[in-house]
């Protein structure tokens, strides 16, 4: 038998080298396509957790932020957490996690929804939040939420938000009170002024909103736009609040109260929990 010569040899194992490299290569990607994206994973829970039931008299309310631009520990977590309880009869748990978040919509009856990260747009959650309402539960949409955050996900801006916005100025204005009879707004001022950012909100052709409060004209574009709305949902009351970046909203009196007003009205006694 002839013998090959080493040369040959060393290129044949160099062959089936590369071959071998190039499928573990493509198992490896196979692999890393399996696992979500790094901005879609969800961020850390808090451990916080509502009763499993409800006691008279007492909403459960889960709020739910977290994302990118935003302060959600300070203001969305802490601030908003001691305001609703500070309000009487609301017991609150916070959280960033879309699992826990999931989970412990099974103990609310009403969701304060302000995240604006990539892993609330996952058909998970999305599923989860549709239920919620469907079952007749209050969702309040803050701030952040209101914005176009997930693209893969446009049901969320159709049903929950009604359009939403893609843009803001930032400043002082004049917030106006457009429907001083509605429970969200009651006993709040007939403008009063504030620093925020100013979110150019923009509906859908048709939409089934009442506005209950709206900007005075923003300085860049020259339009009002509106600040807190009602949506016209057939299973939900949906209310959402543009206002709310940092703590010259969440500190404004007027803005404190018409938030805990919202959070009471979604709050209808058919999604109240027994």
């Amino acid at each position: 038998m002839t013998q090959k010569p080493a040369s040959m040899t060393r290129r044949t194992i160099l062959r089936a080298g590369a071959a071998a490299a190039a499928v573990a290569g493509a198992a490896h990607l196979h692999a890393a396509l399996l696992v979500a994206p790094e901005s879609e994973q969800a961020l850390p829970g808090s451990g916080e957790t509502l009763p499993a039931k409800s006691q008279p008299g007492t909403l459960r309310v889960l709020l739910v932020g977290g994302g990118s631009s935003h302060d959600f520990e300070t203001y969305f977590h802490t601030a908003d957490s001691a305001m609703l309880k500070a309000a009487g009869g609301i017991t609150t748990a916070y959280t960033s996690n879309t699992g826990e978040a999931i989970a412990q919509l099974a103990n609310a009856d009403v969701l304060v929804f302000s995240a604006n990260h990539a892993s609330f747009g996952t058909q998970e959650f999305q599923r989860a939040l549709n239920a919620f309402a469907d079952a007749g539960h209050g969702v309040v949409i803050c701030h952040a939420a209101a914005w176009y955050n997930w693209p893969d996900a446009p049901a969320y801006n159709q049903r929950f938000v009604c359009g939403g916005a893609r843009s803001h100025g930032r400043g002082e204005f004049t917030v106006f009170n457009r429907q001083p009879k509605h429970a969200v707004m009651h006993g709040v001022p007939a403008e009063f002024k504030i620093i925020d950012e100013q979110y150019r909100v923009i509906f859908n052709e048709g939409a089934p909103v009442e506005v209950v409060a709206e900007t005075s004209p923003e300085v860049e574009s020259g339009k009002a736009y509106a600040s807190v709305w009602a949506v016209n949902d057939p299973k939900a009351r949906i209310v959402n609040i543009a206002l709310g970046h940092a703590n010259e909203a969440h500190g404004n009196p007027a803005y404190q109260a018409l938030f805990v007003n919202a959070v009471r009205w979604v709050a209808t006694p058919g999604a109240m929990k027994q």
